[in-house]
């Protein structure tokens, strides 16, 4: 299954959808890997890097008031290879675990 726009397929489109107590990979496309790091804070790993560090997006699911983002709050982890991405709640400085997590990362 591909997003089609209009003569072409979106390149660099990758999805995972994971466990986020424990990185369990439930379906994805593009990514190798999934670490859980610690609460709330993950590794996602690419099936071949993207064109460029910094220069992709990524968007997740959260839950209530929690949002996903970068690592620390630095566009730096996202690298070509990989992403540390944190779900939590950024006003209170507490990272959570929800039981499933979808992230969809796309761009050059």
């Amino acid at each position: 299954m591909g997003v089609l726009f209009g003569n072409g397929h979106l390149e660099e489109m990758k999805w995972v959808t994971f466990d986020m107590g424990n990185g369990a990979i439930l379906r994805d496309t593009g990514v190798t890997s999934v670490t859980r790091h610690s609460s709330g804070r993950h590794q996602i790993v690419f099936d071949g890097n993207m064109a460029a560090a910094q220069e992709y997006a990524l968007v997740g699911n959260g839950q209530y008031e929690w949002s996903i983002g970068p690592w620390n709050n630095n566009r730096a982890n996202y690298e070509v290879s990989q992403a540390y991405t944190w779900h939590g709640r950024y006003g209170a400085g507490t990272g959570g675990d929800i039981a499933y997590m979808a992230v969809i990362i796309f761009g050059q």
